[in-house]
């Protein structure tokens, strides 16, 4: 969408506005129209990233001419999850759910007091194509997987059969008391990626956005509580990050984001993604 702007430092007599170049999402049968660039872009241009894209938007007016919106702020996450993988919004539930058996059986208010440490949701869900979730491309039949060798595996070759010598790197197995490691590969299993688009009820700023120290520490403080409860219901966060550790504006409170690598203790796998 190209939308005229309502920027004040345009000269009054212009006979043409200031063009800005804006999005339109879909998520369900909701639109929303993004507002400057995105809040977050990390890795978004790399190939084998989850090409995560998060935006500042308000919901469209259906059928309003010229296009209106909404006052109210809410964050969209365009994102490639791992195939397979649960929607976030699933995950809170499910968190809650257990918060909230625990509290039938012992009398304790984890559920309520939990949900204003996490993320609301309006929306989450799998983009559809056609009819089908939007995911990116199977291997051909006849691949070969790519291998690597572990740097840890490597190794040192002695200086007599060696023409050049580097003694920070000779004796590396030896001080690591492991003698010479054999040499063996890792195979890195392909996950294809499947697109999902997730709509939060309240704007948030990063720690790395705040400049007050006592609001830091709140933050940090309430994203703590959010690990316990976690714990209580018996889950583990697996991406733990500054990044993820936010504070809401309205609310004043912190919030741990980013729900999807999270996992009950009990179904944690090496072959899960890493975080």
């Amino acid at each position: 969408q190209v939308i005229p702007s309502s920027d004040p430092i345009m000269p009054s007599d212009s006979e043409q506005p200031k063009k800005v170049v804006a999005y339109e999402y879909s998520v369900g049968n909701t639109s929303y129209l993004t507002e400057g660039g995105p809040i977050s872009e990390i890795s978004a241009y790399h190939i084998n990233s989850r090409a995560t894209r998060v935006w500042l938007v308000r919901e469209i007016i259906p059928n309003s001419t010229p296009l209106a919106v909404k006052d109210e702020y809410r964050v969209l996450k365009d994102v490639w999850f791992d195939s397979g993988a649960k929607l976030e919004m699933d995950i809170s539930n499910d968190i809650f759910g257990r918060l909230k058996e625990s509290d039938n059986k012992n009398g304790t208010t984890y559920e309520t007091d939990a949900r204003d440490y996490f993320m609301k949701f309006e929306h989450d869900e799998f983009v559809g194509m056609d009819g089908t979730t939007d995911v990116s491309f199977e291997l051909p039949e006849g691949y070969r997987k790519a291998s690597f060798t572990s740097s840890r595996q490597v190794v040192a070759i002695p200086a007599a059969q060696s023409q050049r010598h580097d003694p920070s790197t000779v004796d590396i197995h030896k001080s690591q008391g492991s003698g010479i490691a054999p040499s063996s590969s890792h195979i890195f299993k392909h996950h294809t990626r499947a697109h999902v688009r997730t709509v939060y009820a309240e704007v948030c700023r990063s720690i790395y956005e705040l400049r007050d120290y006592a609001t830091v520490v709140r933050a940090l403080r309430d994203n703590v509580k959010a690990l316990w409860y976690l714990h209580k219901a018996g889950y583990v966060h697996r991406d733990v990050s500054a990044g993820n550790c936010l504070w809401g504006i309205a609310s004043e409170k912190g919030k741990l984001s980013d729900l999807e690598y999270a996992r009950p203790y009990d179904e944690l796998s090496i072959h899960d993604p890493l975080t």
